[in-house]
């Protein structure tokens, strides 16, 4: 892929506004190796569009045909279902309780 600049925005941009989910992951990695590899360097200021692109027909499926969600075995995987099922206000609450009665105590 040639881009145009060669700026993070720019690349960022250009992965909202291709619709093609396969498109977006190649994408998306060559972007990352680039920004990791020193590469790419610049920020950029390139706007963002109002809404990112979207296949044209989604494949609509019934519920009884989706793939599974598993938490994994793993205690990765078990930690990010539950920071899944944790609300972030209740994570949040939790947090601001312990700085304030750290301050008081």
């Amino acid at each position: 892929m040639a881009w145009l600049s060669d700026s993070l925005t720019t690349r960022a941009v250009t992965i909202l506004v291709a619709p093609d989910p396969a498109e977006k992951i190649g994408l998306t990695r060559a972007a990352a190796t680039a920004w990791r590899g020193s590469a790419l360097r610049d920020i950029g200021d390139t706007q963002p569009p109002d809404r990112p692109a979207r296949p044209d027909r989604p494949p609509l499926l019934p519920p009884r045909d989706m793939p599974k969600r598993r938490a994994g075995g793993s205690a990765a995987g078990h930690i990010a279902l539950l920071h899944a099922l944790t609300p972030s206000e209740g994570r949040t609450f939790g947090r601001e309780e312990l700085l304030i009665e750290g301050e008081g105590g």
